[in-house]
């Protein structure tokens, strides 16, 4: 096995040395001075030791890693209806909601063929642990992931420098949104969506977004993205893209991240087959 180049990783390749200053700097005591106080406030939780242990490991340990799995399970029971759960033994039922900070729509859909998830995100391309993803979304169905997000990459010195956004997990091109006349999203908080309508219902899920701002591109004087969600028994995602520009663009792609290796039923239509079978027109 090849030897990781500490250098990738570590300021200088030194590990031992990059640790230390973390745990000397003002920022790791206030972050763990949080997380215990956090871990004090839930010892009235209904799982006192539970919440207790996971929420200190990291302050006592200092291993991220035992902090991140068990905190990551902790946050999946907290998310379900615990109660529910216990008296009638039925999980998550369906909903939807519209989450006006981070400007995220998610769904859950329940019909006799199955579980459904769909979400789709706004916000700007400047937030922690930025992606340039305005207007992503994704699709899932029992458990499967039809339209995808490629999660995060390899952390190294270059993940977080001046090639961050060359990696396809972090830019506009590794996600479900346009390229616009050969620009993908620019970085920045400056570079925002803006909300034009966001509707969660019984029947139909609506998220409207002017993404005009995502892109740093001549001519392109609007792009507007709806993302309707019909909640039938097989449900449809509609998706538009609408674009105005002062002249004529050489060249506009769709592009749609998926695992799944597409397949060609008719002409304009494309088949994900995993489980199930999506098919997007």
């Amino acid at each position: 096995m090849k030897p990781v180049d500490a250098h990738l990783y570590y300021p200088g390749g030194d590990s031992n040395l990059f640790w230390q200053t973390v745990r000397e700097s003002p920022a790791y005591a206030q972050d763990l001075n949080e997380i215990r106080a956090e871990g004090e406030r839930l010892l009235q939780n209904r799982i006192p030791e539970l919440s207790y242990s996971l929420f200190s490991i990291f302050g006592k340990t200092g291993s991220r890693m035992e902090y991140e799995n068990g905190a990551h399970a902790f946050r999946n029971l907290l998310w379900r209806d615990r109660i529910n759960f216990i008296e009638t033994k039925e999980d998550w039922g369906p909903t939807s909601f519209y989450l006006p900070d981070a400007k995220w729509m998610v769904s859950r859909h329940l019909s006799p063929e199955g579980v459904y998830g769909f979400c789709a995100k706004g916000g700007h391309n400047g937030e922690p642990h930025n992606h340039n993803d305005i207007g992503q979304f994704m699709l899932a169905f029992n458990g499967e992931t039809f339209v995808t997000d490629l999660g995060s990459g390899e952390y190294n010195a270059d993940y977080f420098g001046t090639g961050r956004y060359r990696f396809d997990c972090n830019g506009s091109q590794g996600h479900s949104v346009p390229i616009v006349d050969g620009n993908f999203q620019a970085e920045g908080e400056r570079h925002a969506a803006v909300v034009l309508e966001a509707v969660p219902g019984e029947s139909l899920d609506v998220l409207r977004l002017d993404l005009t701002a995502a892109y740093d591109c001549p001519g392109l004087k609007t792009l507007t993205r709806s993302l309707i969600w019909n909640k039938t028994d097989l449900p449809i995602l509609e998706l538009r893209d609408e674009y105005q520009f002062s002249f004529l663009p050489q060249r506009l792609v769709e592009r749609i991240v998926t695992k799944l290796e597409p397949s060609t039923a008719m002409q304009g239509e494309l088949i994900l087959a995993g489980d199930a079978l999506a098919f997007l027109q």
